[in-house]
Order: C-alpha cells, then sequence, then structure tokens
C-alpha cells in the first residue's frame, strides 16, 4: 500500500510540473518567410508598396529566417540599385502585425524603409509568403 501511494504522488508532482511549465512561444516564421510581390500578373498580390510616396507595381521582397528572431530581406527592383539585402532584420510584434524600420546609407543614397507585415492573408501558394505586406520606401541623395 505504500509503494502504491508513493507511485500516486509520483504521478501526481510530474502531471503538476507539467502543466505548470510556460508555453512555448508561438513561431510565425512560417507566414513571415516567402516572397512578397506585385507583378502584373499575379493573380493573388500580397504586396502593397509605395517608392516615395507613389505606388509601384512589379516589385518583390523576399524575406527568409535566419533565427526565431531575425530574418534576411531583399528587395528586388525597388531601389537605385537593384537588389539590397538588410541582414539581421528584427520584426516587433504590433497588435496583430509584424513591423520595423530599416535606415541605410546605399550607393551614396539614404534609404528608409518601413515595413508591416499583416498575418491575415491565405493565398495557400507555396512560392509566396502566406501574409500581405505593406512597404514604404524613401530613397534620396546623401546630404
Amino acid at each position: 500500500m505504500n509503494n502504491l501511494l508513493r507511485i500516486l504522488f509520483s504521478c501526481l508532482i510530474c502531471v503538476f510540473v507539467a502543466s505548470c511549465s510556460e508555453d512555448e512561444s508561438v513561431s510565425h516564421e512560417s507566414y513571415l518567410k516567402g516572397v512578397y510581390s506585385n507583378y502584373s500578373e499575379d493573380e493573388t498580390p500580397n504586396l502593397d508598396i509605395t517608392y516615395n510616396g507613389v505606388g509601384v507595381k512589379d516589385k518583390e521582397v523576399s524575406v527568409n529566417t535566419i533565427d526565431d528572431l531575425a530574418f534576411d530581406v531583399l528587395l528586388k527592383n525597388i531601389l537605385t540599385t537593384p537588389d539590397v539585402l538588410f541582414s539581421d532584420v528584427v520584426l516587433q510584434k504590433s497588435g496583430d502585425d509584424y513591423v520595423c524600420e530599416m535606415d541605410s546609407v546605399i550607393n551614396n543614397k539614404e534609404v528608409h524603409v518601413e515595413m508591416r507585415i499583416k498575418l491575415e492573408y491565405n493565398q495557400e501558394q507555396s512560392d509566396k509568403a502566406n501574409a500581405n505586406m505593406v512597404l514604404d520606401v524613401a530613397e534620396s541623395d546623401v546630404k
């Protein structure tokens, strides 16, 4: 009887410890990574972009995971320099969205990028990210 009580007590402790452990944080990398584009032939564009305040078409942004917190963001044919890579970008959670700002000087141009990724889009296309991106890009000569 004493052994049975010990086994029962051990099982109760295991259940209690397991139920008290912190829940693992949910990683949204599968929704965030991928291609965002607004090409004319896209049936379901998932990129809304302005360049120096004007809406532009036929652009692409690629987001790749470095780890659970950092991403590589490649801007294709958006800036005067054709392909620009921002490394170790940290996306901050803001409500239901992920946001970041990136600043750099590239080929004597000041570049400011504001990015917002919305997890509300479910297009289920393997060649595209499963989210929407709103991107505001400003590029000007260095002063």
